[in-house]
């Protein structure tokens, strides 16, 4: 339902879902052995992710238990509110006219992210990029990164759920695309539509899915036996991503959108700042 909130509007579906993506937990299985940690036991709460993050983070030879994104803009908000969903909380109201989260749970997340950078130090203000380079033992990224980093493994690494609290929740932000047919070209709408139909077809959506890590946009796809026999023997990391998109929301479809993100991202670099 999440994917066709998107493009929803007073009862009406303006867009069409082609891609989806989600975001889950890295880790760097060759940094987790060289902590003492066991590298096919990912954490799974808050508490033991935090306590993995410092036990992994060795700040004299420039290695963070966990890489946050801490730039201002639409990439902060985003990962936050992965964080602030995990603890029970929301962005906006139900019905999208008020903000809702200055709440005990949009604290809590907030808290959280704070005592990792500055309480324990596992989590350096630094430009976003450090898990790639091997400098950070854990990171929140998106199923395409799956993709990417199997390429040209640049060490060896496993995905996992992001871990929430225990009071809290499983719950992670949707990424994607949709397509739009305009009414503007009446005579070009017929050539569009074949695309729309090809593009977003069964066949062409499993090899989109395979090539690109994006999750199933169709419930044919997600139920193929081709899919999921790829998955399981050729790209098993794939997993946490494909078995959390049922928990996966979308941001808020309202106009003013952009200015909101830019506006929270602002203040919570304010309070990752200190």
């Amino acid at each position: 339902p999440a994917l066709l909130n998107i493009g929803r509007y007073e009862d009406k579906l303006y867009s069409l879902p082609v891609s989806t993506n989600n975001l889950e937990l890295f880790y760097n299985k060759d940094l987790f052995r060289k902590a003492g940690l066991d590298p096919e036991k990912p954490p799974k709460t808050w508490d033991e992710l935090r306590q993995m993050a410092a036990a992994c983070a060795d700040p004299d030879q420039g290695i963070a238990g966990m890489e946050l994104f801490t730039e201002p803009g639409e990439g902060l908000t985003w990962q936050f509110q992965v964080y602030l969903w995990q603890a029970g909380g929301d962005f906006l109201s139900p019905d999208l006219t008020k903000a809702a989260f200055n709440s005990p749970a949009g604290q809590k997340a907030l808290q959280f992210w704070v005592d990792l950078i500055h309480t324990d130090k596992s989590a350096p203000l630094a430009p976003w990029g450090q898990f790639g380079q091997g400098k950070a033992c854990m990171v929140m990224d998106g199923s395409w990164m799956v993709g990417i980093w199997s390429a040209e493994p640049p060490f060896d690494f496993g995905t996992a759920p992001m871990p929430y609290p225990p009071d809290g929740q499983p719950a992670t932000n949707m990424g994607g695309e949709q397509l739009v047919l305009f009414s503007s070209t009446p005579e070009r709408q017929q050539a569009a539509f074949d695309f729309m139909t090809w593009l977003t077809s069964t066949d062409v959506q499993i090899e989109w899915d395979k090539q690109t890590g994006f999750m199933p946009i169709r419930k044919s796809v997600a139920a193929s036996p081709d899919y999921l026999s790829y998955v399981r023997e050729q790209e098993p990391r794939l997993l946490p991503f494909i078995e959390n998109q049922q928990y996966a929301r979308n941001r808020p479809p309202v106009p003013n959108y952009p200015e909101i993100s830019d506006a929270f991202s602002r203040q919570l670099e304010a309070a990752l700042l200190g």
